[in-house]
């Protein structure tokens, strides 16, 4: 049992994976996956789970329809790099101004993790699978 716990979810995909290989291993190919919670959290996990393992998933919502959770309704946007070079973006900025954003309250090895791989999360994700139209500029870019 997989449960979406926003920004803890990486613990969730290393031991998912280790599960993964170690069923492998022994020839057991009975791997079933109930995710609990229709947020970001959840249908990550649940995509990455479906597509990346091949693994049936049931996704568990306690709402009325998939779009009754905390992300939905979340209207502070996504947190995103651009990671080109050019752009002048850093992993070092992302950090800095959430932590000044956080106010104290941050775990820095979440901090971390969301400025290092969100970007590469959110352009597999959200661009890639997902195809959110997300606002451009003139150019096509974020």
């Amino acid at each position: 049992l997989i449960r979406g716990r926003g920004l803890n979810n990486h613990r969730h995909y290393r031991s998912l994976s280790s599960l993964i290989t170690k069923n492998a291993r022994n020839g057991n190919d009975s791997n079933n996956l109930i995710v609990i919670g229709s947020g970001i959290a959840g249908c990550a996990t649940a995509l990455t789970c479906a597509m990346r393992y091949s693994i049936p998933v049931t996704l568990l919502h306690a709402g009325d329809s998939l779009v009754d959770c905390n992300s939905y309704w979340a209207q502070g946007g996504i947190i995103y790099r651009n990671p080109s070079p050019a752009a002048g973006d850093s992993a070092e900025g992302l950090m800095r101004d959430v932590h000044r954003a956080g106010a104290g309250l941050c775990l820095d090895a979440a901090v971390e993790k969301v400025a290092r791989e969100g970007p590469r999360r959110v352009e597999e994700l959200l661009l890639g699978v997902a195809k959110v139209p997300f606002d451009r500029d003139e150019r096509g870019e974020l």
